[in-house]
């Protein structure tokens, strides 16, 4: 018996042994054949849900089962067969536990929510049919959603989230945006992006015709992808409206005066029609309505133009189609040049009998000096737009009154120095500088010298009296000019002056009281409390006027009288009469057509004043300053001097300065901290003062370039050639050197690039 059991537990040692060593070897081969290396995951479908083996390879583990029965088989254990079967199936069952526990097990169940966002453009290139056709798509939509998640976005140049909640049965309208002329699709999808919560499936269903002015749609539905939105695109079919549109004005890059060239329009039309165009240069009509059969597509339409003067040309290329066109704004094409020739000189004479000794001294046949062209003209011919300043080189500007330069204009001689490299020479005389008006203005601001009224101490003293209207008709802008006015005024006088303002209806009302312009903070003060009255009637004021006058002693007496209504004609005359026996002058400013005209100039003519109409109420501060320049002219020094040399220029070279011709006259002025003095008066006035402005220079010659001052200068040799050496040296040179620039659009802004390098491949500042 021993020896049977001695036998037993060696053949238990080999079993256990062989069985040990098959497992291992098993296990082995079960994760190297059956269970790949690389597989992290193993998954199969177990009732409609998705079973996921986090770690499938513990499944190895379930080879051990075979060795449960084997162990019973050899255990030394007596228990009835009945115990030891169900002993293995509790034993077994506790592997396949752990194996389930090991192989960690992930049931995955589904719930598809949807949320749907409609990107619906509503851009100009939409019609409105397709617009109704959209409706009735996103009403279908609305209807079929369930218990999906509906949204709506429409977009032009920007998108734009309509508000649908769940409960809402009926789309609204779809309204265009107000920038319909841009398309930007890819905002749009950007927007949708955050619509839908995070546990739904989210779609975007994009409807627009694809024209697309403003982002990137390409890149941005690759982009949608990243996020895991998908894309869908809804389809309607539809018949484009007539369009037709100017996409490019092609010139040569070589254009020569009186030479004719081709210019090339570039049109795009989406059907074959009939069309009218016309070109224009600056102001004038090249082509009128001439008639061209299009194609659909891109045409060339090729015009033969032809340049008769140099300086900037602006060229306007319009076409009509004959049937109806949807956008008519992109129809016209503007493009701008600059043809060379010889330099363009504009030169404005306020006297008009005075102009010719100037032109004849700067003729071609004249002055060998001169290689420029001179255009003149009179006090109404200043240029007014920037665009008809740049086509000259030098603008010379001689005894003009500011009444004939409006504002605007000032504003641009201001631009066209400084942006456009363009020279400007004031010259003097009695219309100029501060006497014309010139005080406080933008030439006064580019200007080297200030046209502040610089007395001298000999001339007499002013003492003017201002008799304002304040009746019920003068209420609003009017008076409130008609103060601006009498403040004006006030600034310009000098302490050696006297003011006064009376203000009237029917009765008048002393607001200042006769006193020295040196009050002025309490003078201005006084003007802000004039009120509004009721009827109109002169005489009053003027009557006041001419008493606080009588009783003072000053060498210049003078009235201003405003008014923009009737008034009775009594006693007006006798008493302007006295007034003017009595040393005072009297001049009438009418506003608006409503003023007695017959009246105010019967006033001037009888009073040796002046009469004025306007009908801007803004106007009224530039009469009073002008009209109280007029009657100081306290700055005009009308006696001989010979100029004095102080600063270096090209202007100066090749002329005996020390031998020069007497002037007769100038107006005087005040130089400023950075002015460049090139001559002056023999009382250290400045006579011609220069500084630069920008990218252009300003010059100042405060006496005048005709037979009034410069008298003797017209009849020598100096004359011509000083003329022609300062107009050369200040005018605008054109540059030769050709800078490289790009320009491109990018989201509706124009982005410019200049790369400015010199020959030593420096950058050029």
């Amino acid at each position: 018996m021993r020896k049977k059991t001695r036998f037993r537990w060696i053949g238990a040692f080999l079993f256990w042994s062989v069985l040990l060593a098959v497992t291992i070897w098993g296990i082995w081969q079960f994760n190297e054949l059956i269970l790949k290396p690389d597989l992290t995951l193993l998954s199969f479908i177990l009732k409609e849900r998705e079973v996921t083996l986090l770690a499938p390879k513990a499944l190895g583990f379930l080879l051990l089962l075979p060795l449960i029965p084997a162990v019973q088989y050899f255990t030394l254990n007596d228990f009835p067969l009945f115990q030891r079967i169900l002993n293995g199936i509790l034993r077994s069952l506790l592997l396949i536990s752990l194996v389930i526990a090991l192989v960690r097990p992930s049931i995955s169940h589904f719930d598809a929510k949807m949320c749907v966002v409609y990107a619906v453009d509503v851009s100009e290139s939409i019609s409105a049919e397709v617009l109704l056709e959209a409706n009735n798509v996103l009403q279908s939509a609305l209807d079929s959603r369930g218990t999906n998640l509906f949204r709506l976005i429409t977009f032009a140049a920007r998108p734009e989230v309509i508000q649908v909640s769940q409960g809402t049965q009926i789309i609204p309208p779809l309204e265009r945006h107000e920038n319909g002329l841009s398309s930007d699709p890819s905002g749009a999808l950007r927007l949708a992006y955050g619509l839908c919560p995070q546990d739904h499936l989210q779609r975007i269903v994009l409807m627009t015709d694809g024209n697309q002015n403003r982002g990137d749609l390409i890149a941005e539905a690759a982009n949608a992808a990243t996020f895991g939105v998908r894309l869908y695109t809804h389809e309607i079919d539809f018949e484009p409206a007539a369009e037709m549109l100017v996409r490019d004005l092609e010139l040569p890059s070589d254009i020569e005066l009186s030479e004719p060239f081709v210019m090339t329009a570039e049109v795009y039309s989406n059907r074959a029609t009939s069309a009218h165009f016309s070109l224009q240069q600056n102001a004038f009509r090249d082509i009128r309505h001439r008639s061209v059969d299009l194609e659909q597509g891109i045409n060339r339409i090729d015009m033969t133009v032809e340049v008769y003067e140099p300086g900037l040309r602006h060229f306007t290329f319009e076409i009509a189609p004959e049937e109806a066109d949807r956008f008519e704004e992109n129809n016209i094409f503007e493009r701008t040049i600059t043809v060379e020739g010889r330099p363009q000189v504009l030169y404005v004479e306020g006297e008009s009998r005075s102009r010719s000794y100037l032109q004849r001294a700067l003729s071609r046949e004249r002055n060998d000096l001169a290689n420029f062209d001179l255009e003149v003209r009179g006090s109404h011919g200043f240029p007014s737009s920037l665009e008809e300043m740049a086509n000259f080189n030098m603008i010379i500007l001689s005894d003009v009154n500011a009444q004939y330069i409006s504002r605007s204009s000032m504003r641009n001689i201001e631009r066209y120095v400084r942006d456009y490299g363009g020279g400007f020479i004031m010259a003097g005389g009695e219309n100029s500088f501060g006497p014309g008006g010139f005080d406080n203005t933008p030439f006064e601001e580019i200007s080297p010298v200030t046209f502040d009224m610089q007395r001298m101490r000999e001339m007499p003293s002013l003492a003017i009296m201002l008799v304002i209207d304040r009746s019920g008709s003068m209420d609003g802008l009017k008076l409130e000019m008609a103060k601006e006015a009498a403040r004006a005024v006030v600034d310009m006088l000098g302490p050696q002056d006297y003011v006064g303002i009376i203000a009237f209806d029917t009765v008048s009302q002393t607001v200042v009281r006769l006193q020295s312009a040196t009050n002025r903070a309490r003078i201005r003060s006084d003007i802000g409390r004039i009120g509004v009255g009721g009827g109109t009637d002169i005489l009053p004021g003027l009557e006041e006027a001419y008493l606080a006058l009588l009783a003072r002693s000053a060498r210049l007496k003078h009235v201003i009288v405003l008014t923009d209504g009737q008034a009775p004609w009594d006693g007006i005359s006798d008493l302007t009469s006295a007034m003017r026996s009595d040393g005072m002058t009297v001049s009438s400013v009418a506003v608006g057509g409503e003023a007695d005209r017959s009246l105010l100039e019967m006033i001037a003519d009888i009073g040796g004043g002046r009469f004025y109409q306007t009908n801007s109420p803004s106007n009224i501060p530039q009469i009073f300053v002008q009209e109280t320049s007029q009657v100081s002219r306290t700055n005009l020094v009308e006696e001989p001097f010979r100029a004095r040399v102080t600063g270096r220029s090209q202007a100066l070279r090749g002329i005996d300065w020390e031998n020069s011709p007497y002037l007769l006259g100038y107006v005087s002025t005040q130089a400023r901290s950075r002015a460049r003095v090139l001559l002056e008066t023999e009382h250290g006035d400045p006579l011609l003062a220069i500084w630069r402005q920008g990218l252009g220079q300003v010059a100042v010659w405060t006496s005048d370039v005709k037979n009034r001052w410069s008298v003797e200068w017209v009849r020598e040799r100096i004359y011509p050639r000083f003329w022609a050496q300062l107009i050369r040296d200040m005018m605008r040179v054109e540059s030769e050197e050709e800078l490289a620039m790009t320009a491109e659009i990018h989201q509706g802004e124009a982005r410019i690039r200049v790369n400015a390098i010199s020959e030593e491949d420096r950058f050029i500042n």
